[in-house]
């Protein structure tokens, strides 16, 4: 019983550092995959030119998410790296041609 108690504690405390899931990150997880897959095949800048964003955004959610879709949508693009490809479909060679092209910009 002593042993629930403490792995009770421990599981509160780590829930309570993790703070809440994001709301909009959940509702367009898997639109925020594909534009990034699609970033990246495409050789778009992390900095991307904000006529691709805008239609990314307009087309995916309603006005109260757009905000914050958009600031999603670069943050997702901006923290891309080797250990997190997978999640978006995204094989090495795309990845680190990707990469490179961004360096030379």
């Amino acid at each position: 019983m002593e042993a629930y108690r403490r792995s009770s504690k421990r599981y509160r405390a780590l829930r309570a550092s993790m703070g809440e899931p994001d709301p909009v990150r959940l509702r367009y997880r898997e639109a925020l995959r594909e534009w990034v897959r699609q970033a990246v095949q495409s050789h778009w800048a992390a900095s991307e030119p904000p006529s691709r964003l805008e239609a990314f955004v307009r087309s995916n959610a309603p006005e109260p998410d757009r905000t914050r879709l958009q600031a999603l949508a670069l943050q997702e693009l901006r923290n891309l790296n080797e250990g997190n490809i997978a999640w978006y479909g995204l094989r090495p060679s795309e990845f680190e041609a990707w990469r490179i092209n961004q360096a030379q910009r």
